[in-house]
């Protein structure tokens, strides 16, 4: 916190006297004080409420001098006769970052912090324009959180009753691990979750359902085009010399639900992974060129949609077919079609 001297007025003079607000000065001013790398500027005066417009001039000069004159009587408001002051308010000036809402809730807080404790005043409050944004980010943690969990269980209902019961808890589980990684690789390179972030959590749910739904479909309406599924070439074995063919093993119970597993995954597999990686890579094109833009918001929104691309496009051709695959007792066969 900084408590500066009258702008203005030279150090040396005795008597403060008025100046006309001159908004380059004064932004010169604040500037000089936020060299040494303190963001906020709070001015404060001693004002009581028994002080007359004389002694608060004497006490206060720079509220003729910082605040802007059409703002005078809405910080400082005396009684009928003058005798003392009825009202009056600090001047706070606090350093905005549009681009970094962490920054902007800890001044907020900060600021409400130094209303409580500092001032000692009942009824005093603190107010800026951003304080809607900040309360917006200092809520956006639970609200993701919430309205993750929300759309998760919407969706994994919704795909229960049109693929099937597992589908749905399959999906719903992508999603939740996507939200989980992407939300940690925020946590780990620092970044805020944000507006952005919120927006790149909510595509998650597109291209997780979108890349999971369409290998989930793939693989119900995949099946085996033999009842046996041992294979059609006998095994090799080597008896230190050549390879010797091998007859066929019948196949148990067990071992023919893990190779029809095994043969209807690379086949839904083998389906949907070009049409997954070109859906990924086109996406991704989309919004490749915000990573020119001058906007850090624009920036940041093109990494966070390439990442969750990546991982909903990964996760979805390699998780989900292996999830698939120990899934398959339970999933039906829609079609026994090759």
């Amino acid at each position: 916190m900084i408590t500066p001297e009258c702008p203005y007025i030279p150090p040396d003079s005795t008597q403060p006297e008025p100046f006309p607000f001159d908004a380059a000065r004064f932004t010169s001013r604040v500037r000089e004080w936020t060299k040494d790398g303190d963001d906020t500027l709070c001015t404060i005066s001693s004002l009581r409420q028994n002080d007359t417009s004389k002694t608060a001039g004497e006490k206060a000069p720079w509220l003729q001098n910082v605040i802007p004159p059409r703002y005078d009587s809405a910080y400082i408001r005396f009684s009928q006769n003058d005798s003392r002051i009825e009202a009056s308010r600090v001047l706070l000036m606090g350093l905005y970052r549009p681009d970094d809402p962490r920054a902007n809730v800890e001044t907020k807080r900060k600021l409400e912090t130094l209303t409580k404790e500092k001032l000692g005043i009942e009824g005093a409050f603190v107010h800026a324009d951003w304080f809607e944004e900040a309360e917006r980010d200092e809520r956006i943690y639970s609200m993701v959180v919430k309205q993750v969990l929300i759309v998760t269980c919407g969706l994994g209902v919704f795909i229960a009753f049109l693929l099937s019961p597992i589908g749905g808890l399959l999906v719903a589980g992508l999603l939740l691990t996507i939200s989980l990684i992407v939300a940690s690789c925020l946590v780990v390179f620092g970044a805020s979750i944000d507006v952005i972030s919120l927006l790149a959590l909510f595509m998650c749910v597109t291209f997780t359902v979108e890349y999971g739904t369409h290998i989930i479909y793939l693989f119900l309406h995949t099946g085996d085009k033999h009842h046996r599924v041992d294979s059609r070439v006998s095994s090799l074995a080597w008896d230190g010399e050549h390879w010797r063919r091998q007859s066929r093993l019948p196949s148990s119970k067990n071992t023919t639900a893990s190779r029809r597993a095994a043969i209807r995954v690379w086949k839904c597999a083998r389906k949907g992974l070009p049409s997954i990686a070109l859906s990924a890579t086109a996406s991704f094109l989309g919004v490749f060129l915000l990573t020119f833009a001058h906007s850090f918001a624009f920036r940041a929104f093109c990494l966070l949609t390439g990442l969750v691309l990546f991982l909903s496009a990964t996760i979805a051709a390699v998780v989900a077919p292996v999830l698939l695959y120990y899934l398959e007792p339970f999933l039906p066969s829609v079609s026994r079609q090759g």
